[in-house]
């Protein structure tokens, strides 16, 4: 046991600890196979997630063409990349995560310890970068929202009367919950009308 150098195994938790235990000495590698799959199953959540939006039809469509995701862009053919072409321009989530399974197969497919450190390095900086984009997308819709809940007095111009009101925060909350435009005249002119409306009914 103690001869053992290196074992190839899959990602199992409870059989490194066995093998672990009955060959101390030994260097645990995990399966190739194993590992790309991590890779494939990750793009494939993330072409389940968009497909979701899509119509019935085009659901379908989308499902039966998702090994052109899984299939590595060399070996595509020319008409297989017009219909991946369109396939990315559904989502930049999917096209990110496409792109992210490109660069890992490339690591996978490295001849030498060198080009693998090179790959793979670059492979960990675009997953840094698109991680930090998520994270500041993600901010900028949490502070588009707290803005969009914010509410202050303004000072509009009424389109009647010409005469300067103020809109206050009570009023445009109650505008937003309401699914209602922005009024374009004062509280004064918008009565009249409603009394000029009611006595003509």
């Amino acid at each position: 046991r103690k001869k053992v150098r290196y074992i190839v195994m899959d990602l199992s938790p409870a059989f490194y600890s066995d093998l672990h235990s009955c060959f101390p000495k030994a260097k645990i590698i995990a399966d190739k196979f194993h590992v790309v799959r991590l890779i494939v199953w990750a793009m494939e959540n993330v072409r389940k997630e968009v497909q979701k939006k899509f119509h019935k039809n085009r659901r379908v469509s989308f499902k039966r063409s998702k090994y052109l995701l899984l299939k590595h862009q060399d070996l595509l053919t020319d008409e297989e990349k017009d219909q991946l072409a369109i396939m990315l321009q559904t989502s930049d989530k999917l096209r990110n995560a496409y792109r992210l399974k490109e660069l890992f197969y490339d690591v996978m497919d490295s001849k030498t310890a060198f080009q693998f450190s090179v790959r793979y390095q670059w492979f960990k900086h675009e997953v840094e970068y698109l991680e930090m984009k998520e994270k500041r997308h993600l901010e900028w819709l949490a502070e588009k929202e707290r803005r969009a809940n914010t509410f202050e007095d303004k000072t509009l111009t009424c389109k009647k009367c010409g005469k300067e009101w103020v809109w206050t925060a009570s009023e445009q909350k109650f505008f937003k919950e309401k699914g209602f435009f922005r009024p374009s005249m004062c509280k004064e002119c918008r009565a009249s009308i409603k009394v000029i409306n009611n006595f003509h009914k």
